[in-house]
């Protein structure tokens, strides 16, 4: 099968839009695969013929105005922000897709990722920067600074090359620049997150953004005494301490 061109998806509602993703792929039929990427054998102890090499296209999805919704075939969601577009491969649409990956043109999207956490989802910024998300997040792009921000509300996140990977727990934020500078990790803005719903809020506990002041020593009285009596003693031998000591 040769792989037809891309397509574009578009939401031009200013309500929430709804885009299911039943089987539909860059090649006609989405193939079910398990995540590493081996078909399962439908019967039988013989296994199963070498499945041809297809060729990854990736679909574009646009959405104007408003909050528009991507549902994929394994249940996992995609959130897109008002004037978002983004090109995406979903898992098993083609040969070595082993999980969905997302390149954000503009914009931002809220994921909800229901995928194995060792295959976890990924977002790239146009300039090829990696996020992954092992179960929700909000990723963003400044269209003005170019930089890729990742807010990681539940579960794990990284950012950066795989050789440089910057890992986020839940409850962070982190920021990549166009010259792959790293800033964070942080405490996530939930006004960030609020539009999308209750359901990408952090289901732990924040990260602290201020230092716990240092508690004020409490003074060993006792010590102070004995101190203040031996002087005392040096300057009066003869007198005993008095019962109260200022120092």
């Amino acid at each position: 099968m040769q792989p037809k061109g891309s397509r574009t998806w578009q939401v031009l509602t200013a309500a929430l839009g709804i885009i299911s993703l039943l089987g539909v792929s860059a090649c006609g039929g989405i193939a079910t695969v398990s995540p590493t990427g081996t078909p399962t054998p439908s019967g039988g102890t013989e296994p199963p013929a070498t499945q041809p090499v297809v060729a990854c296209v990736p679909m574009r999805v646009a959405n104007s105005a408003g909050l528009a919704l991507l549902t994929l075939i394994d249940g996992s969601q995609v959130f897109l922000g008002p004037e978002t577009e983004f090109e995406f491969i979903p898992m098993g649409s083609c040969t070595g897709a082993d999980t969905h990956r997302v390149t954000l043109l503009k914009g931002e999207i809220a994921v909800s990722s229901l995928l194995d956490p060792a295959y976890p989802f990924i977002v790239f910024s146009p300039n090829g920067t990696k996020a992954t998300l092992d179960q929700n997040g909000l990723v963003r792009l400044d269209s003005e600074t170019g930089d890729f921000q990742v807010n990681c509300s539940n579960g794990n996140c990284t950012l950066g090359p795989d050789q440089q990977l910057n890992l986020l727990a839940c409850g962070q934020a982190g920021v990549l620049d166009l010259q792959g500078q790293f800033s964070g990790p942080e405490q996530i803005d939930l006004d960030l997150l609020a539009p999308y719903g209750d359901w990408l809020l952090p289901m732990c506990d924040l990260v602290p953004t201020e230092t716990p002041s240092a508690e004020t020593p409490v003074p060993d009285i006792g010590a102070t005494a004995t101190a203040a009596c031996s002087a005392w003693l040096n300057q009066f031998p003869l007198t005993p301490c008095p019962t109260t000591i200022i120092p």
